[in-house]
């Protein structure tokens, strides 16, 4: 079986900044956790997570797994 990519997608509108800063906080937490379970089961390539963010007005923007909000 080849390359399979599976996609996780929230779309939210808030108009306080930091509710968006609590989603990015909790789909970091989430991308860890899918990166360590996919790696404990690796077999041939090691496992990739993305994480990013988009907005009509910024485009893409790639996210960090590794940081932590404080």
């Amino acid at each position: 079986m080849g390359l399979k990519k599976y996609i996780i997608e929230i779309a939210v509108d808030y108009t306080e900044e930091g509710k968006h800063e609590i989603i990015v906080a909790a789909a970091r937490d989430a991308a860890r956790t899918l990166l360590t379970t996919a790696m404990m089961m690796q077999e041939k390539r090691a496992p990739k997570v993305i994480l990013q963010s988009s907005d009509f007005f910024m485009g893409n923007d790639d996210l960090s797994i590794d940081e932590v909000q404080t």
